[in-house]
């Protein structure tokens, strides 16, 4: 869990305040980021 927090929801001030995940072309969409990673995670199984 700690590395998707890391990863997908914690903006990160060395690359302009915004995810690793955002930095490297993936947009998490909605204003509940971690519940559109669960329900992507169950639709692709």
């Amino acid at each position: 869990m700690a590395i998707l927090h890391y990863n997908y929801i914690k903006p990160h001030g060395g690359i302009a305040y915004r995810t690793p995940a955002e930095a490297a072309g993936i947009d998490i969409q909605g204003t509940d980021k971690w519940l559109t990673l669960i329900q992507n995670a169950v639709s692709a199984a």
